[in-house]
């Protein structure tokens, strides 16, 4: 579940949020 989350918010946040995508590497 949160490899999916992720794979999703890193192709579709990646260049618009990449503060969350470190956050989410961190939690």
């Amino acid at each position: 579940m949160r490899a999916s989350k992720e794979s999703k918010v890193r192709t579709s946040d990646s260049a618009i949020v990449p503060s969350r995508s470190v956050k989410h590497s961190i939690m």
